[in-house]
């Protein structure tokens, strides 16, 4: 499988023409944030039968715009979730669910409230949402047949999430789905295994010495703090932006 960032920048072309032209389109290619496609190009990825694979968290802070989640769907394409710049956001998939569900509702929501009336069901279910960051990346990844899902011969990656070791926000559960999708987050994990194996137990990592990779963090952060404040202020003087530089490049594109 191949993974790229397309459409993303709205000032830019994505690229999808001249890879469809050149035969480049095709089902093993995962398609990152898309949020900038046209109708053109969602037409192009339907036809390669491309996956799609958002990242709600990241979109919605850079700029990127909504996460299309509503529009990959309707195109009938296989779609995933996923995290971008974890040095700056969350890197976990509760927060991914979570963002992703709450925000392709609220879209939907809002043919509703152009009309100054309120919607009646909900577009998504939490189910919908659970599927969009388990079962759905591992058909990205054309390895739905070994991960992704708990079934006879699949490969034993599993996470259990519930309450324990003293957190409250997952006590008298009704919906385990509705719960791990709305209220969990990466301290409910109590054990993990891969391949059938523990690396995670009581909400402990296995074998891993924290300490270490405490000390390890903390120097690498001082590191770049150190060389970064070398070379003046934090905030530089402001220089032009990634449109302006390639505003000059769009003459020479076929577009």
């Amino acid at each position: 499988m191949i993974a790229t960032h397309t459409a993303c920048i709205w000032g830019l072309p994505s690229g999808l023409d001249q890879f469809a032209q050149c035969g480049l389109l095709g089902a093993d290619i995962v398609h990152v944030h898309c949020n900038a496609c046209t109708e053109r190009e969602w037409t192009l990825l339907a036809r390669s039968e491309a996956k799609v694979s958002v990242t709600p968290e990241t979109e919605m802070q850079m700029g990127m715009g909504h996460p299309p989640i509503r529009r990959a769907i309707d195109a009938g394409l296989v779609l995933s979730l996923s995290c971008d710049v974890v040095s700056g956001n969350s890197g976990d998939m509760f927060s991914q669910m979570r963002l992703g569900l709450q925000d392709a509702r609220a879209l939907d929501n809002d043919r509703f409230h152009r009309r100054r009336t309120d919607p009646r069901e909900l577009s998504f279910s939490t189910r919908d949402a659970l599927q969009w960051a388990t079962v759905n990346g591992a058909r990205a990844l054309g390895m739905d047949d070994r991960i992704g899902s708990l079934a006879p011969g699949r490969q034993a990656d599993v996470i259990i999430v519930g309450p324990g070791n003293g957190r409250l926000n997952m006590l008298g559960l009704a919906d385990p789905v509705g719960a791990v999708v709305q209220q969990a987050n990466p301290s409910n994990v109590q054990a993990v295994l891969v391949a059938g194996r523990p690396v995670k137990r009581d909400g402990r990592l296995l074998d891993v010495d924290l300490t270490r990779v405490s000390r390890m963090l903390e120097h690498s952060r001082d590191g770049v703090l150190e060389r970064t404040l070398a070379g003046g202020p934090i905030l530089p003087e402001a220089k032009p932006s990634f449109d302006d530089l390639a505003a000059g490049l769009l003459p020479n594109l076929n577009v």
